[in-house]
Parts: C-alpha cells; sequence; structure tokens
C-alpha cells in the first residue's frame, strides 16, 4: 500500500509541476490592471543619452604684419577668433513606471486578471496541494509543511484515493478539458486506485 501510494503520489506531483509551470511562463504576459491579489509596484530605470551643445571655441589664427621695431621687416603674430562649435554632453534620466504584478507569494493562471495561484517554497510534495503562500494541504497519510512526513492514519487508503480523485478532477476542469493527456492519467490513476480497493 505504501508503495502503490508513494508511486501514485510522485504521478500526481509531476502533473501538479506541470501545471504550476505552465502558470509560471504565462506571468510574463503581463497583467492589465487591478485584481485579486494584484499589486502596484514601481520600476525606475535609468536612460542614458547624448546631447550636443553649442559654444563659443576659440581659434589662433596667424598673420603677417610689419614688425614694430623694424617697418622694412615683417613679423608673425596670432589673432583669436570664436567660432560657433558644438560639444557632446552625457545626461542621465531616471524614469520610473508603474504597472501591475502579483503580489508576493502569487502568480496568475494563462490571460486572467486575478493572481489566485498560490505558491509554495520549497513545493508541496507527496501529491500535496499548494493552498496559500507557503501553506499545503497534504493527501491522507503525510504531513509536515511541505507533506514530506508519513502520519498515522487508519483509514488512509480510502481517504487517499477520495482525494486524489477530487484533485484529478479539479485539473481535468482547470487546466486540460478533455485532453488525451488527462484522460491517460485518470485512467492510470484508475487502475491502481482499483488495486489498492481490492486489497
Amino acid at each position: 500500500m505504501g508503495a502503490l501510494v508513494s508511486n501514485v503520489s510522485f504521478l500526481l506531483g509531476s502533473l501538479l509541476a506541470f501545471c504550476c509551470l505552465w502558470d509560471a511562463l504565462s506571468e510574463t504576459r503581463g497583467i492589465p490592471g487591478p485584481g485579486l491579489n494584484v499589486c502596484v509596484k514601481k520600476k525606475t530605470d535609468t536612460r542614458v543619452f547624448y546631447e550636443f551643445r553649442p559654444y563659443s571655441k576659440a581659434v589662433y589664427k596667424p598673420f603677417l604684419h610689419r614688425c614694430a621695431f623694424n617697418p622694412f621687416k615683417l613679423c608673425s603674430s596670432y589673432r583669436t577668433l570664436f567660432q560657433l562649435a558644438h560639444k557632446k554632453v552625457k545626461k542621465t534620466e531616471v524614469l520610473t513606471r508603474t504597472y501591475y504584478d502579483c503580489c508576493a507569494g502569487w502568480l496568475r493562471h494563462l490571460d486572467h486578471s486575478h493572481c489566485t495561484i498560490p505558491i509554495c517554497d520549497p513545493p508541496c510534495l507527496n501529491g500535496g496541494r499548494c493552498k496559500a503562500p507557503n501553506t499545503c494541504a497534504c493527501l491522507p497519510g503525510w504531513t509536515g509543511n511541505d507533506c514530506s512526513q508519513q502520519a498515522a492514519c487508519e483509514d488512509c487508503g480510502d481517504r487517499w484515493i477520495a482525494a486524489v480523485d477530487a484533485r484529478l478532477q479539479i485539473l481535468e476542469k482547470k487546466y486540460f478539458q478533455n485532453t488525451s493527456e488527462i484522460q491517460l492519467f485518470a485512467k492510470m490513476l484508475s487502475g491502481i486506485t482499483d488495486h489498492v480497493s481490492l486489497r
């Protein structure tokens, strides 16, 4: 009985992990506005850009003139001229953007505007369900913060089968809706639970 429970718990846990991964990938699509467990957040970005500013540039040009001490001789000198030029100036601008995102401990499913999927870290084991942030609802026969500890239970077999069946129906409605994957999983689970019932 214990080995069968562990095997099916692993299968159910894998299915839950796949569903959570799909939900996590959907987080990149953005939340349009306020919703359940949705928080307003701010993101600050620094933009670097350059401007060309005009200024007067001093230019020294040589010219020849009669020397003061000898008018029959030419002397070289410099004349200062000012020309319009442009210089490159580095500037930074701080941009603050307000956006909507799931509050800490929550994810959203697909394109929904509400964040209704809790996050458990560490994740729930042995088929446990994350019912609230860092709060697991364990299948019968398991206990602990992450459902990793076995618990004493007289009618664990019947309660476990009922709990897994209810969990499977929730997953079917939420994620798959008549796909071959859920039917295959249900058939496999049905065979195992029948075997447990016969024993």
